[in-house]
């Protein structure tokens, strides 16, 4: 494999994921997705920004803004298809049918309130 001069393995880097999604009223935004995702740290690094660790190094950010729907797709990957999609119906969120490519995923898709599609997927 041909590596071009100064070449530096780039994913060690690397020490977070930041998913940021455009909101109009970032503490509301973190009160819905907590709702599913659980209490986690929170941080404020500035004015209309609030941030959730989801996992190590792994942070949702919620930043005030015109949201832009239909311009991104976050995925969460989850244990158990079939006892996520009952756990967000009996919160009375509106979800997608499961889906399943044969051998490979079980998954199902929502829209936030901001527009946003969630797609939950299960590896096989």
């Amino acid at each position: 494999m041909f590596l071009p001069v100064g070449y530096r393995d780039m994913e060690k880097s690397f020490r977070s994921i930041t998913v940021g999604l455009l909101v109009p009223d970032p503490e509301e935004a973190l009160h819905w997705y907590q709702q599913f995702l659980g209490d986690h740290q929170e941080l404020r690094p500035s004015a209309g920004v609030v941030e959730m660790e989801m996992l190590p190094y792994v942070w949702i950010q919620f930043i005030r803004g015109n949201a832009k729907p239909g311009t991104s797709v976050f995925r969460l990957g989850v244990e158990d298809i079939y006892e996520m999609k009952y756990d967000l119906d009996s919160l009375d969120i509106l979800t997608g049918e499961i889906h399943e490519v044969p051998g490979k995923v079980r998954y199902f898709q929502l829209m936030d309130p901001y527009g946003y599609s969630l797609s939950f997927y299960q590896e096989l």
